[in-house]
């Protein structure tokens, strides 16, 4: 995990401050995802094996998600970390672009076609626990539950069976993780599908990470 200078003119100016945040946040996700998993038959654990202590330079950024991810990567490796190929390189920003989070690419951990490390970028405009979590389910194979479809021309309809959850507007029911707008520590029918896929299919061994 990284944090740029962007992160740190945010939330800053004490890096101790602003290192304690960030490591909040992955607490936050790590107490709220590894629980729910654990209650429907899959033991995970995730580890922040390695904080890097070098500040992502501001010049890194692009407005081309893909290519801001391949910088992000393209710095990680510049070091003398290693990265294998089911590690997760997670950047916390301090810029809202326009969009709380992204995961580079589109292949799942694990799968054949997997030919590098997933990239997760949280930004300022969601900085929380639930959107860093949102965005490491998709590299499980998770995917938005309301994503609209055009099954044939002219009929727009969304994805999946599930999407009305994400329209809810009862506060005593948060919406699922995977809504586009993301929501709370909470799996549909349709997201135990694809950790069903993930865990049972492609018998994907643990997230190790090396340093």
């Amino acid at each position: 995990m990284m944090i740029d200078e962007a992160f740190v003119s945010t939330y800053g100016p004490n890096l101790d401050v602003v290192r304690m945040k960030a490591e909040n946040i992955f607490q936050d996700m790590k107490d709220g995802l590894e629980p729910k998993l654990s209650n429907l038959g899959y033991e995970t654990e995730f580890t922040l094996i390695h904080f890097s202590e070098v500040i992502l330079p501001n010049t890194a950024y692009s407005s081309v998600q893909e290519n801001w991810a391949t910088n992000i990567t393209n710095h990680w490796k510049s070091g003398i970390k290693n990265c294998i190929k089911k590690d997760i390189i997670i950047l916390l920003t301090g810029r809202s672009p326009g969009w709380a989070g992204y995961r580079s690419g589109n292949a799942v951990v694990c799968e054949h076609s997997y030919e590098d490390n997933n990239v997760v970028i949280v930004t300022a405009a969601n900085m929380k626990g639930e959107t860093l979590g949102h965005e490491i389910m998709h590299t499980f194979g998770l995917d938005h539950l309301d994503e609209l479809i055009e099954p044939q021309p002219g009929v727009i309809v969304p994805a999946t069976i599930c999407a009305s959850g994400c329209t809810d507007t009862n506060p005593h029911t948060p919406n699922p993780l995977m809504c586009y707008q993301g929501g709370d520590y909470r799996f549909t029918s349709c997201d135990i599908i694809c950790l069903q896929q993930f865990f049972e299919d492609l018998k994907c061994p643990c997230l190790q990470i090396s340093t």
